[in-house]
């Protein structure tokens, strides 16, 4: 590439091949990635320093890093700069200039930061020597980030031969990239009358408190006498309880938890899928996990957990086996959920002393799995007939 650039658009492009490579999504009109994992917040931020507003840079750093020691929201918040030293030239063009002598002066503001409990970490990307420098320790806490700067570096390092591709042309080339990235993840952008999970969830909420209402009146529950999992009166043809025990719950509790997972796994799956794919998942996973448990277990069963198990089969589809998985994990920090997902399934194996329906949990669980991968060939047979 010319050595020549505009600082602005050369950030923009650094970001723009970051966000694509690690999953984070601008913030502060796209001068700073940032992505949540967990209970930190992860930032990176790409600052053009020349050699005479190094010193400018190094004071600013050093002053946020002293006012973070009273405000401990900064103690949540992991920042990665990335520093790319320049040169000013005429008409506001840059050039790049060798990292070595930013190392050792940043060296000294790393240890004010981590003095402070600052939580940062500080990459010089030297793009005349192909090198990024870590100050003080050899990679990047973010494998991702590290491995997405290094090959921007390397991409885009000066040589004396350089390209003749300017920063404009690989700025439009990077964004279609994204942009076919997000087609690949399959990101729905359907018109929704109304949200189909907060539907179900006010549905069930709707039949427990009616329920409840009844039974302080009448002394029992008709919600639950006629639509539970009673394996017995199932075999005497009452096979809706199949279908009707989706909607009842315990208790309180019971349906608390069930409706906060399915809320949370209701907008992940709704960015992927329509509204009927979205009920197909729910409702065939949730009909497997009953029948599972229908030839399984000999007790009463109730409860939406194998319906919403089913939409954690989805996510783990999506995550690890789907066709664009990478993508898929880029596309959203879904390791949270994942891991709850995985730690309901195998509660209930390890519970004493508590009637947990594992064969509906992990039935509804590997329905929704199944699902989605049926989903996804349907998907891809109509692609391949359009074509």
């Amino acid at each position: 590439m010319h050595n020549s650039f505009v600082a602005e658009e050369f950030i923009k492009l650094m970001m723009l091949s970051m966000q694509g490579d690690t999953g984070f999504v601008p913030a502060r009109n796209g001068a700073c990635l940032c992505k949540q994992e967990f209970a930190a917040l992860y930032t990176v931020e790409a600052v053009v320093v020349t050699s005479s507003g190094l010193g400018r840079f190094r004071t600013l750093l050093e002053d946020a890093a002293e006012n973070s020691r009273y405000d401990e929201n900064n103690r949540r918040i992991m920042r990665t700069y990335v520093v790319i030293p320049v040169e000013e030239q005429e008409d506001g063009l840059y050039s790049h200039i060798s990292g070595e002598a930013f190392t050792e002066e940043l060296k000294e503001t790393k240890k004010i930061c981590d003095s402070n409990g600052f939580l940062c970490e500080i990459a010089v990307a030297d793009f005349i020597n192909g090198d990024c420098h870590v100050i003080g320790g050899k990679r990047l806490g973010n494998k991702t980030v590290q491995r997405s700067i290094e090959t921007f570096i390397s991409e885009n390092a000066d040589t004396s031969e350089g390209e003749e591709t300017t920063v404009e042309e690989k700025l439009a080339r990077q964004r279609e990239k994204i942009r076919a990235e997000r087609r690949q993840v399959g990101i729905i952008r359907e018109k929704r009358l109304f949200d189909p999970g907060v539907a179900l969830i006010i549905i069930n909420v709707a039949i427990f408190v009616i329920g409840f209402i009844l039974e302080t009146k009448q002394g029992y529950d008709p919600f639950v006498k006629w639509g539970i999992q009673d394996n017995y009166l199932i075999r005497q043809g009452e096979v809706w309880r199949l279908f009707t025990s989706m909607f009842l719950h315990a208790d309180a509790a019971h349906l608390t938890g069930n409706m906060l997972m399915l809320l949370y796994l209701g907008r992940i799956t709704l960015r992927y899928y329509t509204n009927r794919e979205f009920f197909g998942i729910y409702f065939v996973s949730g009909l497997v996990g009953n029948i599972l448990s229908f030839f399984f277990t000999d007790y009463l069963s109730l409860g939406a957990s194998g319906a919403i198990m089913g939409l954690g089969g989805m996510l783990i589809y999506r995550m690890f086996a789907g066709k664009n998985a990478k993508q898929f994990r880029l596309a959203g920090n879904y390791a949270v959920m994942a891991i709850m997902v995985a730690f309901n399934l195998f509660y209930g194996l390890f519970a004493v002393g508590e009637q947990i329906d594992n064969f509906g949990h992990f039935g509804g669980f590997f329905g929704g799995f199944a699902v989605a991968w049926c989903i996804e060939k349907i998907r891809s047979r109509k692609e391949r007939s359009a074509q």
